[in-house]
Protein backbone atom coordinates (compact mmCIF):
# COMPACT_ATOMS: atom_id res chain seq x y z
CA UNK A 1 0.00 0.00 0.00
CA UNK A 2 1.33 3.59 -0.51
CA UNK A 3 0.31 7.21 -0.34
CA UNK A 4 0.63 10.63 0.51
CA UNK A 5 -0.22 13.05 3.04
CA UNK A 6 -1.64 16.36 1.35
CA UNK A 7 0.70 18.53 3.73
CA UNK A 8 4.09 16.86 2.45
CA UNK A 9 5.19 14.32 -0.05
CA UNK A 10 5.22 11.05 1.90
CA UNK A 11 4.68 7.97 0.74
CA UNK A 12 3.69 4.88 2.81
CA UNK A 13 5.31 1.38 2.45
CA UNK A 14 5.98 -1.94 3.74
CA UNK A 15 9.31 -2.38 5.51
CA UNK A 16 11.77 -4.16 2.73
CA UNK A 17 14.79 -6.19 3.11
CA UNK A 18 16.93 -3.81 1.64
CA UNK A 19 15.87 -0.86 4.42
CA UNK A 20 17.47 0.05 7.29
CA UNK A 21 16.64 -2.08 10.10
CA UNK A 22 18.57 -0.47 12.76
CA UNK A 23 17.25 3.38 11.79
CA UNK A 24 13.66 1.39 12.04
CA UNK A 25 14.70 -0.96 15.00
CA UNK A 26 15.71 2.94 16.76
CA UNK A 27 12.16 4.03 15.91
CA UNK A 28 10.36 1.41 18.01
CA UNK A 29 12.70 1.68 20.96
CA UNK A 30 11.64 5.50 20.94
CA UNK A 31 7.97 4.97 20.08
CA UNK A 32 7.61 4.11 24.14
CA UNK A 33 9.64 5.63 27.02
CA UNK A 34 8.72 3.39 29.52
CA UNK A 35 9.10 -0.36 28.24
CA UNK A 36 11.97 -0.27 26.23
CA UNK A 37 14.19 2.14 28.57
CA UNK A 38 13.12 -0.46 31.72
CA UNK A 39 13.60 -3.72 29.62
CA UNK A 40 16.83 -2.56 27.33
CA UNK A 41 18.20 -0.03 29.54
CA UNK A 42 19.63 2.05 26.58
CA UNK A 43 18.68 2.50 22.96
CA UNK A 44 22.01 1.16 21.74
CA UNK A 45 21.42 -1.99 23.02
CA UNK A 46 17.55 -1.62 22.35
CA UNK A 47 18.04 -1.40 18.76
CA UNK A 48 20.38 -4.17 18.36
CA UNK A 49 18.20 -6.55 19.50
CA UNK A 50 14.85 -5.25 17.98
CA UNK A 51 16.47 -5.17 14.66
CA UNK A 52 16.96 -8.87 15.05
CA UNK A 53 12.83 -9.06 16.42
CA UNK A 54 12.73 -7.35 12.90
CA UNK A 55 14.04 -11.12 11.33
CA UNK A 56 12.22 -13.59 13.40
CA UNK A 57 8.67 -14.38 14.09
CA UNK A 58 8.46 -11.06 16.55
CA UNK A 59 5.50 -8.82 16.85
CA UNK A 60 8.24 -6.72 15.03
CA UNK A 61 8.93 -8.76 12.07
CA UNK A 62 9.25 -7.06 8.97
CA UNK A 63 5.83 -8.18 7.35
CA UNK A 64 3.97 -6.14 10.27
CA UNK A 65 6.35 -2.95 9.55
CA UNK A 66 5.20 -0.17 7.65
CA UNK A 67 7.37 3.14 7.40
CA UNK A 68 6.50 6.66 5.69
CA UNK A 69 9.17 7.72 3.35
CA UNK A 70 10.53 11.15 2.58
CA UNK A 71 13.05 12.12 -0.34
CA UNK A 72 14.29 8.57 -0.24
CA UNK A 73 14.61 8.36 3.69
CA UNK A 74 12.62 6.93 6.12
CA UNK A 75 11.16 8.96 8.49
CA UNK A 76 8.35 7.10 10.55
CA UNK A 77 6.82 3.97 11.06
CA UNK A 78 4.12 1.86 12.46
CA UNK A 79 4.13 -2.06 13.66
CA UNK A 80 0.74 -3.78 13.42
CA UNK A 81 -0.67 -7.03 13.04
CA UNK A 82 -3.36 -9.49 13.29
CA UNK A 83 -4.46 -10.90 16.55
CA UNK A 84 -4.04 -13.10 19.15
CA UNK A 85 -0.21 -12.60 18.32
CA UNK A 86 1.59 -15.48 18.01
CA UNK A 87 4.57 -14.82 19.54
CA UNK A 88 6.66 -16.91 22.08
CA UNK A 89 9.31 -15.76 25.02
CA UNK A 90 11.80 -17.86 22.88
CA UNK A 91 11.35 -15.53 19.82
CA UNK A 92 12.49 -12.60 22.10
CA UNK A 93 15.39 -14.77 23.82
CA UNK A 94 16.53 -15.66 20.21
CA UNK A 95 16.71 -11.99 19.12
CA UNK A 96 18.83 -11.22 22.46
CA UNK A 97 21.24 -14.03 21.61
CA UNK A 98 21.45 -13.23 17.55
CA UNK A 99 22.29 -9.53 18.74
CA UNK A 100 24.99 -11.00 20.89
CA UNK A 101 23.07 -9.39 24.23
CA UNK A 102 22.69 -10.59 27.90
CA UNK A 103 19.32 -11.81 28.34
CA UNK A 104 18.02 -11.27 31.93
CA UNK A 105 14.40 -11.45 33.78
CA UNK A 106 13.92 -8.25 32.21
CA UNK A 107 12.66 -10.19 29.29
CA UNK A 108 10.98 -12.79 31.30
CA UNK A 109 9.03 -9.64 33.24
CA UNK A 110 8.22 -7.90 29.43
CA UNK A 111 6.79 -10.90 28.26
CA UNK A 112 4.48 -11.57 31.46
CA UNK A 113 3.21 -7.86 31.35
CA UNK A 114 2.86 -6.87 28.22
CA UNK A 115 3.71 -9.83 25.11
CA UNK A 116 1.18 -12.01 27.10
CA UNK A 117 -1.59 -10.12 26.91
CA UNK A 118 -1.30 -9.83 23.21
CA UNK A 119 -1.15 -13.60 22.24
CA UNK A 120 -4.36 -14.03 24.44
CA UNK A 121 -6.41 -11.17 22.75
CA UNK A 122 -9.66 -11.59 20.60
CA UNK A 123 -9.54 -11.97 17.25
CA UNK A 124 -8.53 -8.42 15.53
CA UNK A 125 -6.17 -6.48 14.19
CA UNK A 126 -3.28 -4.47 16.76
CA UNK A 127 -1.20 -1.27 16.28
CA UNK A 128 1.84 -1.83 18.31
CA UNK A 129 3.76 0.78 17.83
CA UNK A 130 3.85 4.08 15.80
CA UNK A 131 6.48 6.44 15.75
CA UNK A 132 7.66 9.80 13.52
CA UNK A 133 10.78 11.79 13.24
CA UNK A 134 10.73 15.15 14.80
CA UNK A 135 10.81 17.20 11.60
CA UNK A 136 8.08 15.49 10.28
CA UNK A 137 5.37 15.59 12.82
CA UNK A 138 2.05 17.58 12.69
CA UNK A 139 2.14 17.28 9.02
CA UNK A 140 -0.63 14.26 8.85
CA UNK A 141 2.13 12.00 8.66
CA UNK A 142 1.33 9.44 11.85
CA UNK A 143 -2.55 10.10 10.51
CA UNK A 144 -1.33 8.16 7.33
CA UNK A 145 0.38 6.04 8.80
CA UNK A 146 -2.34 4.96 10.96
CA UNK A 147 -5.06 4.81 8.18
CA UNK A 148 -2.93 2.70 6.00
CA UNK A 149 -2.12 0.57 9.10
CA UNK A 150 -5.98 -0.13 10.07
CA UNK A 151 -7.34 0.34 6.05
CA UNK A 152 -10.28 -2.57 5.38
CA UNK A 153 -9.74 -4.08 9.29
CA UNK A 154 -13.00 -4.48 10.51
CA UNK A 155 -11.92 -4.59 14.41
CA UNK A 156 -9.00 -3.18 15.61
CA UNK A 157 -6.87 -1.84 19.03
CA UNK A 158 -4.15 -0.15 20.46
CA UNK A 159 -3.02 0.84 23.65
CA UNK A 160 -2.69 4.51 24.29
CA UNK A 161 -0.62 6.29 27.46
CA UNK A 162 -3.31 8.36 29.51
CA UNK A 163 -1.11 11.71 29.07
CA UNK A 164 -0.12 10.97 25.98
CA UNK A 165 -3.03 13.91 24.41
CA UNK A 166 -1.73 14.04 21.17
CA UNK A 167 -1.68 10.66 20.31
CA UNK A 168 -4.87 10.12 22.10
CA UNK A 169 -6.00 12.79 19.93
CA UNK A 170 -5.06 11.31 16.36
CA UNK A 171 -6.40 8.32 17.74
CA UNK A 172 -10.02 9.53 18.47
CA UNK A 173 -10.30 11.39 14.66
CA UNK A 174 -9.35 7.66 13.30
CA UNK A 175 -12.55 6.26 14.91
CA UNK A 176 -10.71 4.93 18.30
CA UNK A 177 -12.75 4.87 21.37
CA UNK A 178 -11.37 4.27 24.61
CA UNK A 179 -12.41 0.62 25.56
CA UNK A 180 -11.01 0.67 29.27
CA UNK A 181 -8.38 2.86 31.34
CA UNK A 182 -5.76 0.80 33.47
CA UNK A 183 -2.25 0.03 34.46
CA UNK A 184 -0.16 -0.80 31.91
CA UNK A 185 3.12 -2.08 31.59
CA UNK A 186 5.51 -0.37 34.32
CA UNK A 187 2.60 0.87 35.99
CA UNK A 188 2.11 3.40 33.80
CA UNK A 189 -1.94 4.65 33.35
CA UNK A 190 -3.24 3.53 29.60
CA UNK A 191 -6.28 3.25 27.97
CA UNK A 192 -7.59 0.41 25.80
CA UNK A 193 -8.86 1.71 22.57
CA UNK A 194 -10.97 -0.24 19.88
CA UNK A 195 -12.13 0.69 16.21
CA UNK A 196 -14.58 -1.14 15.11
CA UNK A 197 -16.26 -0.52 11.46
Amino acid sequence: MSGETEEMRISIRPLSEGDDFSLVARFIYRSDDYIYPAWFGSEEIGARVIAEMIRRPTVYRKEHIKVAVSAGKIVGMIVSCASPLEMTESDLEAAFFAAGVPCDLRTHETFEDYYKEMCEERAGYYVANIFVEEGFRRHGVAAALLAAAVEGKPLCFLECVKENFGALDLYRKLGFLIEKEYLGACAVPCYKMVRSV
